[in-house]
């Protein structure tokens, strides 16, 4: 409805403009049409940046499952060094991001996992941000107890807009914990994403 209203808006104001210009050059009439020599109307146009993100966590009905949260810490699949699923870790969630610019900065803060004895975790989280034309993820990376501050893409091939869905979110462990000094338990953490458009379109 606003969009129909600022078009009227336009339009009554160009018609007032060119009434008022009357009598200071001459209209000619041609089948109906008035035609305005050697003079022309500016239109300036702005649009702001339109930025659309969604985060899905992932819910695992049980801890045989491969992907999702809950999860155990000492499982395979978020070791330091894992292979299982994938080199950056357990896909706990995914996010989308429509924006009409690229032009985006991206800032994650992840607290370190807490039990409630106060003992800590750090842990690296992944996102994946697009995939090239061999199908290699390309994201960035996220350490707990940091803040990650950064463009959203990076190099020569920087799209014109951005547009992706489900695109995932990775957990690893940053050390091990195998020793005996790791409480059993619930850990928990807070982590915060934020993502502005870093100029003018």
């Amino acid at each position: 409805m606003k969009k129909s209203i600022m078009i009227i808006l336009i339009s009554f104001a160009a018609v007032f403009l060119l009434s008022a210009a009357d009598g200071q050059k001459e209209w000619f009439v041609i089948t109906n049409h008035l035609v305005y020599p050697d003079d022309h109307i500016d239109l300036i146009v702005k649009q702001d940046a339109l930025i659309t993100m969604i985060i899905k966590e992932i819910p695992s009905n049980n801890f045989s499952s491969t992907e999702g949260m809950p999860f155990y810490l000492n499982g395979e699949d978020v070791s330091p060094e894992t292979t299982v699923n994938s080199s950056h870790g357990r896909k706990i969630a995914t996010w989308n991001l429509t924006s009409n610019t690229s032009d985006i900065d991206v800032k994650v803060t992840a607290g370190s996992l807490s039990h409630s004895t106060g003992k800590t975790v750090d842990y690296v989280l992944w996102f994946d941000t697009q995939y090239d034309n061999s199908g290699t993820d390309i994201g960035f990376e996220v350490s707990s107890a940091n803040t990650f501050e950064g463009s959203l893409y990076s190099g020569e091939s920087i799209p014109d807009t951005v547009s992706f869905e489900d695109n995932g979110i990775y957990f690893k462990l940053a050390d091990d914990i195998s020793d005996d000094s790791y409480p059993v338990g619930d850990y928990t953490a807070n982590v915060t994403i934020e993502v502005t458009y870093g100029g003018d379109l």
